[in-house]
């Protein structure tokens, strides 16, 4: 997880960001991360990119309000993911993690590792709702119509959004890009989701499950400039 990550950011789609590509024996089919890719134009949120992001929204909200309602008997119970991960000196590594979804100390939603899980492991624990994640002040404006850019700014660092459709799941992909000494800006990182929304799920499914979540960082030190690092996380079962 980069260290921007953590925070909520404001933002939404340009349709000009296109992402397809390259790393050196990173995967390019399931996270779409171009380690060269530029950041694209500020633009307002299409109809069509606002479909997506409002049925995202709203099948986040269902699953908030489920997680939350003991008689739905998610709270408390298992949730088992698969990771794959490989780091920047191509050392690959695959394992599972048995969770238990609770509130942390901030009355927040997280799949929390149980005991014997190794600490060192990588794990995305959050819990992505209308109300908590990287959504919390999209949401909101999607369900009151307001118009949403794809672009936030947080002091050096700009985050740009894809919405987009795939093998029939909406998803979202995130770029982080910082500020460089001569005024440009220059990918660091990037984060994927694909999130069932359909109102009538699949067996096995979960509407407003990010069913997938990956995240890549650019090898800052690396003789191969457009090596990354890769986290691909898989929700398996309950």
């Amino acid at each position: 997880m980069n260290k921007f990550a953590s925070k909520t950011f404001f933002f939404i789609l340009s349709t000009s960001l296109i992402l397809s590509s390259c790393g050196g024996g990173n995967s390019k089919r399931s996270t779409g991360f171009d380690p060269l890719a530029k950041i694209s134009t500020e633009k307002i949120l299409s109809n069509d990119e606002l479909g997506i992001a409002t049925r995202i929204c709203y099948a986040y909200k269902d699953k908030s309000q489920r997680f939350r309602t003991p008689t739905e008997n998610f709270y408390g119970t298992q949730f088992i993911f698969k990771v794959n991960k490989t780091d920047c000196q191509n050392m690959a590594s695959t394992y599972n993690v048995a969770t238990i979804m609770k509130y942390d100390d901030k009355n927040v939603l997280m799949y929390i590792p149980q005991a014997g899980f190794d600490p060192n492991l990588k794990f995305n624990k959050k819990v992505q709702t209308d109300r908590s994640g990287y959504l919390a002040q999209v949401c909101p404006k999607v369900f009151t119509n307001q118009p949403l850019n794809n672009t936030t700014t947080d002091g050096d660092v700009k985050v740009q959004i894809v919405f987009f459709s795939e093998n029939g799941m909406d998803g979202y992909m995130l770029n982080y890009f910082t500020l460089q000494a001569d005024n440009t800006y220059k990918l660091e990182s990037g984060e994927r989701l694909k999130i069932v929304t359909a109102v009538t799920p699949a067996p096995g499914q979960i509407r407003g499950m990010d069913q997938f979540y990956s995240t890549q960082k650019i090898c800052a030190n690396a003789l191969d400039k457009v090596k990354y690092s890769n986290l691909e996380q898989n929700f398996i079962s309950r």
